[in-house]
C-alpha cells in the first residue's frame, strides 16, 4: 500500500503557543529557495479573516531553512503566512497558517 506524505513547511515552539511568551518559527517552503532571496513571517492576531497588529518580522537563513523568534502579543488567535523580498507569498493556499494561543493562566 502506498501512503503519500507531505511534510509541513513550518513549525512553531514551543507548543502550546503562550501570551507574553517567546516563539521560534521555522519555515522550509517553497520560498526562499534562491541563496539571494530574503523570507519574511507576517504575523497577525484574532480571526483568520481579520487580522489585528499585523507586522512582518525578517527571517535568517539556518543549515535548516529560515527561522525567527518573536514574542506572543495578544491571547486570541495567532496567525502566520511568509513572503520573500519580491512578495511572492506562501500563504497555505489562501488558509495561512492559524494557532490557538494559551492566555497563561489555568483553566478550570
Amino acid at each position: 500500500m502506498y501512503y503519500e506524505t507531505h511534510e509541513t513547511p513550518i513549525r512553531v515552539k514551543p507548543t502550546p503557543i503562550t501570551y507574553g511568551e517567546k516563539v521560534t518559527v521555522y519555515y522550509n517552503g517553497h520560498l526562499g529557495q534562491n541563496p539571494d532571496d530574503e523570507i519574511y513571517v507576517r504575523t497577525g492576531y484574532g480571526r483568520n479573516d481579520d487580522w489585528r497588529m499585523v507586522r512582518d518580522i525578517r527571517m535568517e537563513k539556518t543549515a535548516d531553512g529560515w527561522e525567527t523568534s518573536f514574542s506572543v502579543m495578544d491571547d486570541s488567535r495567532l496567525n502566520l503566512c511568509f513572503r520573500d523580498n519580491k512578495y511572492k507569498w506562501d500563504n497555505n493556499y489562501g488558509r495561512n497558517w492559524s494557532f490557538a494561543v494559551h492566555n497563561g493562566g489555568l483553566r478550570i
